[in-house]
Parts: C-alpha cells; structure tokens; sequence
C-alpha cells in the first residue's frame, strides 16, 4: 500500500466512525421516547404510551411484570394473572384472527383477568356498516329491519363495484356472544377542545368498591349498550347515566372488563389524572400483570439470534467464527515459517528461492536429483524430445556428447561450467545447418 495513500484512509475510516456514532445516538433516542410505537403501547415512553406504568408495577415488590409478544396460545400460569390487551379501535376489534378471541376467552376461562381498553375517539368511526352481497347501498348495522324511505337529496351508485364500508363479523359475533355491543353518542360541540377536537365528558360511578372515585374524565365517544344481565356497569356517561363506559363479568374462573378508553393506563393520565384506586381496582389482588403487544402487530419472531441464545450455543459459534478465521488467515500466508532449501551436492551450494508456485519445480527437483546428473539428465531428456532432428544430424548428438562429457571430467563441478554446458548444448540443438 502507497503511504501516500494511508493518511487518507485513517480520515475516512475516522469520519465513517462519527458518521455511524450520530446515527447510532439518533436511533437510539428515537428507541428510548419511544414514538415509533403505536398509541398505548408499553414500550411507548411518550405521553400516548403506558411505559410509566409498565415500569412502575415492575418496581413494586411482589409483582411480576412483563410484556407478551408471543401468540397467546403460548400464555401459561393462567391464575393470578391480569392481561391489559388496551389501545385498539372498534374497527381493530373486527379485524381480529378468530383464534385470538378464543384465546383470549381462554384466558379468562381458566383464571385470568382480562382487560379490553379501547383508544379514546373524539367522533363516530366508520364501521358500523355492513355491506350486502346483492351491491345494493350499505345499511347501518344496528338500523331496524324495516325498509327505510330513500333519501332524494342522496347520491346512489347501483353499480355493484362501488366501494362500500364493509364491518367485518369476527369480533361482532363474539360481542353478541359476550351480551354487548358497541354504541357510538354524538357529543355536544361545547365539550370538545377548539383547538385539538379533543372532548372531555364524565362518567359517574354506578358499583364498585366505596373507594372508587365517585366521577371520572371521559375522553370518547364510546360506550356500551345491550347489556346482557351478567354484566356490571362500573362507570356510566351521559345526562341519564346511560352509558356504560367500564363494565365487567364473570368469565368461567375469570373475568372480563371492558374500558370504553385506555386513557386511564396512560403516561399523560399518570402524570396529570392519576386515578390510583381505579388502577387498582382494575388489576386486583392479580401480583402477575402481562401487557399484550400482539394487538399492535408487535409479535417476537426467533431469528438466529434468538435460537442461538436460546439453546446456548453462543461457545460454538464463536468456535465457528474463530476456524472461519484461522481458515482464511492459512489460505492467505502460510503459518509454517518458509523453509531454508539450502543444500551441499558435489561441493556445489544451491540457495533456492521462497516457496512460491514458480519455483516449486526447481525444489523438487533439488531435493531428488543431484547436481552431478543435472546436465546429464537434461542432455538424455532432450535426445527424447529431438530424436528425428538427431536421427538426421548425427554431428549435433557427437557434439552433445562432447559437451557432456568435459562436464564428467571435471572436478569439482562449478557452477559456472553448467551453465556455460547447457549454452552450449542449447546452440547445438537450436542451430539449424552446422
């Protein structure tokens, strides 16, 4: 390598390290608030996340706190346990897999309390609509069954490829199955915020322990209707307390509690609406509390990272690692010290060169073939070679003895005088008149 050339690769080398140290320090402050995550997510350390929480049941002697981003299949040790599944929408709901609402039946089923909290929604989302197979206009789910009249003032589109609102039945059919549905109120412009269309309702409390507080903020216009009779109302919005917003049932050997909002676990309510007896009451005397991430698509998938960590096998890739080296280091210098081919044949001294390709014919031949016979051998090689030239010129092959033999005659041989024969036989064979 140049060594004009070498200051120039330390500053580039050097300028690549400060290049991917700001970047290293970017991503990583981006990691820690957290953002990238959805709304309501416990790795979300911003006001939207719930990471405050997740950290400070983790502080709490006794408690045992974790996240789950595995399927919920894989949830064991079922009693004594709270799961939060909070931050999803109504229109969430309906896209989720049928086998993780079994699951998290199951859940409930067999000891668990079950937390469904839902993200606070500022007006009606849509989806409550469900499309008909014939391509006529989409009805609202929960209009009645008689025909309504049409309105003349709306736009129709009979074609069948119209893009109309579909409400899928996954979790509709659950809802029926669990005695509850949805029911989105229009809310008075007056409680909503003039500068981020954010409202602001109360909810009273209706059971639940004296501790509870008697009123809570209500941040959404969702809330609950068509209660079957297992289910308790725990807090109730609106001017008649009509609206259930917190409700819980029994469930098998556990329970289930819905929020209308997943405010209440928030970072933001922590800080500025802590409803600490609520908090409580909603995980219980539970000491196991499990955040799902899995609603957020936050699903842990093990790579060859996670395997190698999980069966301990870090010893025998670094093994791997260390032979890949070794193998590349031995194919490109040799580990063995260069051998020193000097020998004494005939008084002659021989220094051959390095071990490289080039003269690897002239080592073999050095270590079986004496200097004394070199000459000779090579004259009986060529008398081979140029056996008709020699058959049709007999002076060459006179010539080429000759020369051969004053090699014979002398003692010691020098090296000078074989090189000075084998001129002079390569003369007699190239000439072509004598």
């Amino acid at each position: 390598m140049p060594r004009k050339s070498l200051p120039a690769i330390l500053a580039l080398t050097f300028l690549a390290l400060i290049f991917l140290t700001v970047v290293y320090q970017l991503l990583w402050i981006r990691l820690q608030e957290g953002d990238s995550y959805p709304p309501y997510s416990s790795f979300r350390s911003d006001p939207l996340g719930t990471k405050v929480l997740w950290e400070s049941l983790g502080r709490l002697e006794g408690y045992e706190v974790s996240r789950n981003t595995k399927p919920l299949d894989e949830i064991t040790g079922l009693p004594s346990t709270t799961l939060i599944h909070a931050g999803i929408t109504p229109g969430g709901m309906n896209l989720v897999a049928l086998d993780e609402i079994s699951q998290l039946e199951r859940l409930a089923r067999t000891g668990a309390t079950v937390i469904i909290a839902f993200v606070p929604l500022s007006k009606k989302p849509f989806l409550d609509y469900q499309q008909r197979g014939d391509g006529d206009d989409a009805t609202p789910a929960d209009a009645p069954e008689e025909k309504s009249e049409p309105d003349p003032d709306r736009e129709t589109d009979p074609s069948p490829h119209r893009k109309q609102p579909v409400r899928l039945m996954g979790w509709e059919k659950t809802l029926g199955k669990l005695g509850v549905e949805f029911h989105f109120e229009e809310v008075d412009p007056k409680n909503r915020s003039a500068s981020d269309d954010r409202i602001t309702l109360l909810a009273v409390r209706q059971k639940g322990p004296e501790e509870l507080p008697e009123e809570i903020d209500l941040h959404t216009v969702l809330s609950f209707t068509k209660l079957a009779p297992e289910w308790s109302v725990l807090y109730a919005a609106g001017e008649g307390e009509e609206r259930p917003v917190i409700i819980q049932r029994r469930w098998g050997r556990g329970q289930i509690i819905f929020l209308a909002e997943a405010y209440v676990f928030s970072n933001q309510a922590l800080h500025s609406e802590r409803s600490s007896p609520l908090l409580s009451f909603l995980l219980g005397k539970n000491r196991r509390i499990i955040f799902n991430e899995t609603q957020f698509g936050i699903m842990e998938s093990p790579g060859i990272a996670g395997l190698i960590r999980q069966y301990h096998l870090e010893g025998f890739v670094l093994g791997g690692l260390l032979l890949g080296v070794l193998f590349i280091w031995r194919n490109t210098s040799s580990l063995v010290p260069p051998a020193d081919f000097s020998r004494q044949a005939d008084g002659v001294v021989l220094q051959s060169s390095t071990a490289t390709a080039e003269n690897s014919l002239s080592r073999l031949l050095q270590r079986h073939l004496p200097v004394s016979r070199l000459l000779e051998v090579c004259v009986g090689e060529w008398k081979k070679s140029f056996a008709r030239s020699l058959s049709t010129h007999p002076d060459k092959r006179a010539r080429m003895d000759r020369a051969l033999e004053e090699i014979r005659l002398r003692k010691p041989v020098q090296p000078e005088d074989l090189v000075r024969a084998y001129r002079s036989i390569m003369e007699i064979l190239n000439r072509k008149k004598l």
